[in-house]
């Protein structure tokens, strides 16, 4: 085991760790179907065994962890066991499974063979050093994971792009999203819209808020949409401060009104890292504010992580 403080990590150009994903999704089962088996190609496909250990994300802040014999993953129990929490777990296998593939002899070296004895090693070396190791691993497990997979399965992007944004979009703005969709030549279709809260405010008869769900169609570009509101099944509205609707305008748009609200309401529903079963903003405003909340401190960084998981 090397001084860690005299840590230096691997140089792994973008290219190689993107090679090593798709060789790795190409010569095992497991990864030639999408979304890819993860946990079948780390158990069955590479022979490894994932452990299920106590507390390994409330004390370490981790989910999964390469072992030192190269033939084990532990990976958190509570994660291991709840569906909710399984596209997390998968990828911080996927993740685990890259340090496999591009820092075998960093690990083989280490030989740890607990979770504390990683962590005491890891906590020793210089934090730029760590860094890169980190951002290579989160690089594989996301080429393993990402659209370019699903691309290089099925030859095709996904047929639709929607684009959210909670300012105007002005023209050059419009245009470079058009150009950019253009480019991908087989993403045909493509809904650009303003999603922002609003001023205006609609009543309804009795003492409650409207309605969740409440729809009104301001005119051809426009809509009001409540995200928040009363429930019926609650008997009541249950929140604390008077719903806000969300103003929403079609800047480039194919989907009728109608479907692209039922779409926003039903992304208010997918922040699963809360409790309250709803929210004023779909998830991808509320996830790119947070995620923005976090950079805004991240000026000095060499690297900025661009997986959503390193801001969970």
């Amino acid at each position: 085991m090397t001084d860690p403080r005299k840590f230096k990590a691997p140089y792994n150009p973008k290219e190689r760790i993107w090679q090593e994903a798709d060789r790795l999704r190409a010569v095992h089962p497991a990864g030639r179907s999408l979304p890819v088996k993860v946990l079948d190609l780390a158990e069955f496909d590479l022979g490894l065994d994932l452990v299920p250990a106590d507390g390994l994300r409330e004390q370490l802040d981790i989910e999964a962890l390469l072992m030192g014999d190269l033939r084990s993953i532990l990976v958190d129990r509570h994660a291991f066991m709840s569906p909710r929490l399984e596209y997390r777990l998968r990828f911080s296998v996927a993740h685990e499974i890259g340090h496999l593939i591009l820092h075998r002899d960093i690990y083989d070296g280490l030989k740890h063979a607990t979770a504390a004895e990683w962590f005491n090693y890891i906590s020793a070396i210089p934090d730029v050093e760590y860094g890169w190791v980190e951002w290579q691993a989160y690089e594989f497990a996301g080429r393993l994971t990402s659209l370019k997979a699903f691309e290089k399965e099925h030859h095709r992007f996904p047929p639709r792009i929607v684009v959210h944004k909670t300012s105007g979009f002005t023209e050059a703005e419009r245009r470079g999203c058009e150009k950019a969709l253009d480019e991908l030549r087989v993403v045909k279709h493509r809904d650009l819209l303003v999603v922002r809260e609003s001023d205006v405010r609609l009543f309804r008869s009795g003492i409650y808020a409207p309605l969740r769900g409440s729809f009104l169609e301001l005119d051809s570009d426009y809509f009001l949409l409540y995200t928040r509101g009363s429930v019926p099944f609650f008997e009541m509205y249950p929140g604390l401060y008077i719903p806000r609707a969300l103003e929403v305008e079609m800047v480039a748009t194919e989907q009728s009104q109608k479907t692209l609200a039922q779409e926003i309401l039903a992304l208010s529903k997918m922040n699963w890292n809360n409790t309250q079963f709803d929210s004023s903003l779909p998830i991808t405003v509320r996830a790119a504010r947070q995620v923005g909340d976090i950079l805004k401190y991240a000026g000095g960084m060499k690297q900025i992580q661009t997986r959503y998981a390193f801001y969970m």
